[in-house]
C-alpha cells in the first residue's frame, strides 16, 4: 500500500504513461477512421454531359450506366436504388429555347399540384445563379435533389442528382448526404 510521499514519484510516472498509451491510442483511432472515410469515398464521372459526384463505395454499388450514357444509379446492399445521377439537354420543344432555371425550380416545387408527388412535402428548397436543391420527406422516405446548369458547345445541360432513402436510415445518410451533394460539380470545363 502507497503512504503519502512513498513511491509519489514512481505513482506520478505511472499515470503519466498511462495517459500517454490512452491519448496514442486514441489518436491511433481517429487518424484510421479517417483514413476509412478517405478510401471509402469514390468519384463517378459523367463523360457524355462532364459532371462529377462522390459517392461512398462502401454503402452504395454503382449500376452500369445509362445506355445513352447520360447518368447511373446507384443502390443499396439490398439492391433498393437510393442515388440517381444523370444529364440532360435544357431544351424546351416549343419555344425552341432553354427554359430558365427558375422555372424549372418552380416546376419542381410544384410537381405535388400536378399529382407527380400527391404524398410530397418539401422541408428545404434553395435556388442559386446556376443551381436549385430541393428536399423533403414523401411516402416515409427522405428525398434531396440538386439540379446544376452549366453550358456545354453553346447548348444548355441539366445535370441531377437524387438521393432517396427511408426516414430510418437518416442516421447513417444524412452525414454522407453532405458529403455527397457538396461534391455535386461540373468537371469539364464549359465552352462557353
Amino acid at each position: 500500500m502507497l503512504r503519502w510521499g512513498e513511491n509519489y514519484l514512481e505513482l506520478i510516472i505511472m499515470r503519466v504513461v498511462f495517459l500517454y498509451i490512452l491519448v496514442s491510442q486514441l489518436l491511433v483511432i481517429k487518424v484510421f477512421s479517417q483514413a476509412k472515410t478517405i478510401i471509402y469515398n469514390k468519384t463517378y464521372f459523367n463523360g457524355r454531359f462532364g459532371y462529377c459526384i462522390d459517392y461512398p463505395n462502401v454503402l452504395l454499388k454503382p449500376q452500369p450506366e445509362a445506355q445513352n450514357g447520360d447518368g447511373r444509379i446507384f443502390t443499396d446492399k439490398k439492391g433498393k436504388e437510393i442515388l440517381r445521377v444523370y444529364g440532360a439537354r435544357n431544351y424546351d420543344i416549343e419555344s425552341n429555347n432553354s427554359i430558365p432555371l427558375i422555372k424549372l425550380y418552380e416546376s419542381e416545387l410544384n410537381r405535388d399540384l400536378f399529382h407527380e408527388h400527391p404524398n410530397r412535402i418539401i422541408t428545404y428548397s434553395f435556388i442559386g445563379k446556376k443551381f436549385y436543391v430541393i428536399s423533403g420527406t414523401e411516402n416515409g422516405n427522405i428525398f434531396y435533389q440538386k439540379t446544376i446548369q452549366f453550358k456545354e458547345d453553346n447548348e444548355d445541360i441539366l445535370a441531377y442528382a437524387i438521393l432517396i432513402y427511408p426516414e430510418s436510415d437518416n442516421k447513417i445518410y444524412d452525414d454522407i448526404s453532405k458529403m455527397i451533394f457538396s461534391s455535386f460539380k461540373l468537371c469539364m470545363i464549359s465552352k462557353e
